[in-house]
């Protein structure tokens, strides 16, 4: 009589097979996954990109700074930052709270009683400048950028205490706060994504962007001068 069902010990290898197949693949769907995010956050960025393109072309050329005293706006004597402009007060990007974080960025918010941001303006003090607090706007304009592909405007600090319309928080001046949020990168490999001031995006190892300068003194995409 002809057998027709498996025995358990053929039962147990075909789990076992289907066991190793497994641990062999989900590391590599993962991968997949945390790419097609970074596809993601980088369109973001770009995003982010035009929106500034837009501030520029009302302000003389002028980059949006990461924040400001709102008194620029409304007399109010209160802080704005670089994604409310772009969200409320000038709103050249209305309802885009969603593109602000990186979808490999999985920080939960602090308590802030706000939503969460991945990205920073990087147009403060990595760029060397004076008047660079909160009490003025600064009046850094594209041309004065020698090389607009070479220098980046905003970039990411992944931490909980990095939220929507907190300007105290919106500008990024040392490679090292990648960091304070315990993450090693978002995209793998101490990876993270910069929007530059030609409108470009990219995801790079931090490592990478330093030219001439290390982590206390960052040059290269850190600094407005062409020959670091």
């Amino acid at each position: 009589m002809k057998r027709n069902h498996f025995t358990l010990i053929e039962l147990l290898v075909v789990v076992a097979i289907l066991g190793i197949l497994a641990s062999l693949l989900l590391p590599v769907l993962g991968k997949a996954r945390k790419t097609a995010r970074g596809s993601v956050c980088v369109n973001n960025l770009k995003q982010i990109g035009i929106g500034y393109s837009l501030y520029a072309d009302d302000n003389e050329n002028v980059i949006l700074p990461s924040g400001f005293t709102n008194a620029l706006w409304d007399g109010a004597d209160t802080n704005v930052s670089f994604d409310e402009v772009l969200i409320q007060k000038a709103a050249y990007m209305p309802g885009a709270e969603d593109s602000f974080l990186c979808p490999n960025d999985a920080i939960p918010l602090g308590n802030l009683g706000s939503l969460r941001r991945t990205y920073n303006g990087a147009n403060a003090v990595s760029w060397k400048v004076t008047n660079t607090n909160l009490t003025n706007r600064p009046t850094i304009k594209i041309n004065d950028v020698h090389k607009s592909s070479e220098v980046f405007m905003v970039l990411e600090r992944p931490e909980d205490r990095n939220a929507m319309g907190r300007a105290t928080r919106s500008a990024m001046s040392e490679p090292e706060e990648h960091f304070e949020g315990g993450l090693d990168d978002t995209h793998g490999y101490n990876k993270f994504d910069y929007l530059f001031v030609d409108g470009h995006a990219a995801i790079l190892n931090v490592y990478s962007t330093l030219g001439d300068g290390d982590f206390d003194n960052p040059e290269g995409f850190w600094s407005l001068d062409p020959n670091d």
